[in-house]
């Protein structure tokens, strides 16, 4: 085997002399040829990497395009280029779909893997593997009927504000060589999470190097209850669909048995504001913020019932914390910037416009503003 030949728009091989371990990445949905997931972050590793990107949403059932021609031949050729290297560990790394996939690998060629927000059981209702054609066979439908090896070591990382991530750790709790960190306030995957809070580079060096990981103070304990899981994945597609009186419904059942459930006080609070009852809102808002103050979503939510109610500072200093949290929000910098504006400070609030400007100069409200104050771009 060539390895310096080893790339192409499916697959790139990234050499570290010296280096005693190889580092997969699987690439989640939607990408395009030649991208891959986690380059940044991988590359910053003393290792030797190997990117992968599927091509094609089929979660790695069909094989990887000129890499490997079906799912079996994926892990064999992995192991093939980890002794060609003389490499004697492989760590396996993915979020999403890729995620799924660092899982998978991990159980049939018995190796550690980081696993971000997978579906752990393909094709079930209202979960991300669904858009997978109906022409692809699927070959392991469902990870936990595949047999860890005693190799098999995984740390499956999810969020808990995603109620199908939720149900995917929770369908994993009881398999051998799987341990489970669900996060509160973080939604799908959790790894921009970790790579806000604690560094996903040093996070990935740690697992990959076999070094203590970082104690995760936001972790929960949600997959634990089959009851939580469920009234979550129920109130799911009615937040989805926007059917707000069905989501408070909904959400109060979570309530009934974990009043201290930031997903459910967020969704709840989210559909009182959309039913225009915004001091009614706030209680299960701030709850949610005060429990999770990195709940992004929540924190921008709060923020908006208490523009409603004319509450201008507590609004903006809520919208301040979101943007630390979801700088690239272009709405929020537009709303801090009205605020601002409405306190006298021009030149800070042209800067929050501005701001608002660079990251989309086609946002319509952007512009209507952009014109009003003839601010120059």
């Amino acid at each position: 085997m060539v390895l310096e030949q080893l790339e192409g728009p499916h697959h790139k091989l990234v050499t570290c002399p010296g280096a005693t371990r190889l580092l997969v990445f699987f690439a989640g949905t939607n990408k395009t040829d030649g991208k891959f997931d986690f380059w940044r972050v991988g590359n910053s590793q003393s290792e030797h990497k190997l990117f992968l990107n599927n091509g094609r949403n089929e979660w790695y059932q069909n094989g990887i395009p000129g890499f490997a021609e079906d799912v079996v031949s994926i892990g064999k050729k992995i192991e093939t280029i980890a002794g060609s290297l003389g490499a004697t560990e492989i760590v396996l790394h993915g979020v999403s779909m890729g995620g799924y996939a660092a899982a998978l690998f991990s159980k049939l060629i018995g190796c550690r893997a980081m696993a971000f927000g997978f579906d752990s059981k393909l094709k079930i209702a209202h979960s991300r593997s669904m858009q997978i054609s109906k022409s692809v066979n699927l070959v392991f439908p469902d990870l936990s009927l595949i047999k860890s090896q005693a190799s098999t070591s995984i740390l499956h990382v999810a969020g808990e504000a995603d109620a199908m991530d939720l149900k995917a750790a929770h369908h994993l709790l009881k398999d051998e060589g799987i341990s489970t960190l669900t996060i509160r306030g973080v939604g799908h995957g959790g790894a921009p999470f970790i790579e806000l809070k604690y560094g996903l580079s040093e996070f990935i060096g740690s697992f990959a190097s076999g070094r203590p990981l970082p104690d995760v103070v936001e972790k929960g304990r949600a997959a634990n209850s089959e009851t939580i899981v469920k009234r979550l994945v129920d109130l799911h597609p009615y937040a989805k669909n926007k059917d707000w009186r069905q989501v408070e419904q909904k959400a109060r059942r979570v309530l009934d048995v974990d009043p201290a459930n930031e997903t459910a006080n967020y969704w709840l609070g989210t559909s009182l504001i959309e039913s225009k009852l915004p001091g009614e809102a706030v209680p299960y808002l701030a709850w949610a913020v005060a429990s999770a103050p990195h709940f992004a979503n929540a924190q921008y939510r709060l923020a908006r019932a208490y523009m409603m109610q004319k509450e201008y500072e507590r609004a903006k200093f809520h919208l301040s914390e979101h943007a630390k949290l979801s700088p690239d929000a272009v709405l929020t910098h537009v709303f801090i910037s009205d605020l601002t504006r409405a306190e006298g400070q021009v030149r800070a609030a042209d800067a929050s416009l501005l701001k608002a400007y660079n990251l989309d100069k086609n946002n319509k409200s952007v512009l209507a503003r952009i014109e009003k104050y003839s601010i120059t771009v």
